[in-house]
């Protein structure tokens, strides 16, 4: 579908920010499954990029005696990779009346819907903090954010018993 007639349309646009992803991916495809390669975010431009890198081949005589010549071996510079972004949209209407009339538990399962992807997304984030901790080191943050988890953990508990 073609935009109203003089429209100016972000591919036409001069001025518009690039936007280059501050992650250089280090994963194989052919190894890694589908939904580990995916993640979302939001896009600051109509055109993402981001940087791949391939993984080195183990090798087991990389070992150097002290004080011995280093000769450097060959990198292969990161590819740059990019995809446009695409507007989607599904217009639709709701009649005032519809609006107007009480629904049954439609709120409390809006709001429990959003809890629990709180709650999820909260959990993946308490999984990075702690992955970047050692057995030694618990940081505050790890303590908060947990902390954060179970206080929504229990409200969600909560409305999912409904009204008494």
């Amino acid at each position: 579908m073609a935009a109203p007639t003089n429209t100016l349309i972000s591919n036409n646009a001069v001025g518009n920010r690039e936007s280059l992803h501050n992650i250089i991916g280090i994963l194989n495809k052919d190894e890694t499954p589908f939904v580990s390669t995916i993640s979302s975010g939001t896009a600051d431009a109509t055109y993402e990029e981001w940087q791949l890198d391939a993984l080195g081949n183990a090798d087991t005589n990389n070992s150097n005696l002290e004080g011995d010549d280093t000769t450097a071996a060959a990198i292969t510079p990161t590819t740059r990779v990019g995809n446009r972004t695409q507007i989607l949209k599904k217009p639709f209407t709701i009649s005032n009346t519809q609006e107007a009339v009480k629904k049954a538990n439609q709120e409390r399962q809006l709001a429990l819907k959003s809890d629990t992807e709180k709650l999820l997304k909260m959990a993946v984030e308490l999984k990075a903090y702690v992955d970047k901790t050692n057995e030694n080191m618990l940081s505050l943050d790890v303590i908060k954010k947990a902390e954060e988890i179970e206080k929504l953990a229990h409200s969600v508990r909560e409305k999912m018993k409904g009204p008494n």
